[in-house]
Parts: structure tokens; sequence; C-alpha cells
């Protein structure tokens, strides 16, 4: 019967191949990082320059309704006071909602640097713990390959 995978007739043969394929992983495992980093940071520059763009459009709306509200105050119509009253409210409302929106996009900085920060941490975690496993199962094979060639050459 022929054997579908000749490298295994030798064990030396196959625990160089599985040492070979240890030290490919280990190198996938560290350009994983590497990418996972880079993508890390990625989300967190977009997220943030998000934030960014949205509070700086808070600022113009605020400042618009600066205007408004200035404007408002300088009309003295006793016949439509009533109207100007409701449209000073309509003013202070949409104020106090740019300031509760802006303070909520405010907060969301933290969040999203607190996320990235957790993401690295993952990560890193990641790269320490896989490295060690395949490190030590390459060393443990490794050492079984040295032992088995002395065992061969002192058979010989």
């Amino acid at each position: 019967m022929h054997n579908p995978y000749p490298e295994y007739d030798n064990p030396a043969t196959w625990m160089q191949n599985f040492v070979q394929q240890g030290h490919n992983i280990l190198f996938e495992v560290a350009k994983r990082y590497e990418y996972e980093v880079e993508q890390a940071n990625k989300q967190f520059s977009k997220e943030d320059d998000a934030i960014e763009t949205a509070l700086q459009k808070y600022d113009e709306q605020w400042s618009r309704t600066i205007k408004v509200k200035s404007a408002l105050a300088l009309v003295r119509d006793h016949e439509h006071k009533d109207d100007l009253k409701e449209a000073r409210e309509i003013v202070k409302e949409q104020l106090r909602s740019i300031q509760r929106e802006r303070e909520a996009l405010e907060n969301r900085r933290p969040r999203c640097e607190d996320q990235h920060y957790r993401r690295h941490k993952a990560t890193a975690t990641l790269f320490e713990n896989q490295p060690k496993f395949y490190d030590a199962i390459v060393y443990r094979i490794q050492s079984e390959m040295f032992a088995y060639t002395q065992d061969e050459q002192h058979s010989e």
C-alpha cells in the first residue's frame, strides 16, 4: 500500500516540518496583532473625527441660535408680545437641546478612548499568550527531535 504522507515515515522530518509550521504560526500571530492594532487605531480615529465634526456643527448651530436670540432681544413690538415670547422660548429650548447633545458627544469621547484601550489590551493579551503556547509546543517538539536524533546516532 502506498503511503500518501511520505514525510511521516521519518519522525525527524515530521518534527522539523512541525517546528517550521510552529514558526509560521508565530509569524502569523505577530501579523494578526499588528493588523488588530491598526484596525483599532483606524476605528478610534474615525470615531474621534466624527465626534469632532459633530461638535463643530453644534458650535455653528449654537452660534446661529445665539444670533437669533440677540435679534429677538432687539425687537420691541408690543403688538406681537406673545409671539416674541414664544420665539424666545423656542430659542432657549434650542440652546438647551444643543447643549445636551454637545455634552452627550463630549461624554462619548472617553467611552471611545476606553473602548480603544480595551481593544488594545485584549489584542496585547492575545499576542502574549498565543506565542507562549506555540513556543512551548515548538520547544517540546525540538526537544523530542533532539532526543530522537541522539537515539538514532547512538543506535548506529
